[in-house]
């Protein structure tokens, strides 16, 4: 049978499709590449959201720490402001 390929010649014809398509196997192979790696960097990103976080502890102030609080101005106050001795104002 002159028209079934031979196994001699087998070699030959993958060759000369690699040759004709190697532009289009080499980038079907790098978008494939590029979007498994997305693929796996989205779900190693959502796994690490999922988890639980313990919830912050409820903190309270003592009495000292209030009074410190309330002790602060506002800026509509009109307050002196003076420098620590042996202190220069770099500003003037």
């Amino acid at each position: 049978m002159k028209n079934s390929p031979s196994l001699d010649r087998i070699p030959a014809i993958i060759g000369s499709f690699i040759k004709r398509y190697h532009l289009v196997i080499y980038s079907l192979t790098v978008v494939v590449g590029v979007s498994i790696a997305i693929w796996l960097l989205y779900g190693l990103v959502g796994v690490s959201t999922q988890t639980d976080h313990p919830l912050p502890k409820r903190v309270q102030f003592d009495k000292e720490t209030i009074e410190k609080i309330e002790s602060f101005t506002t800026p509509d106050k009109n307050t002196k402001f003076t420098l620590p001795s042996g202190r220069v104002n770099p500003f003037k």
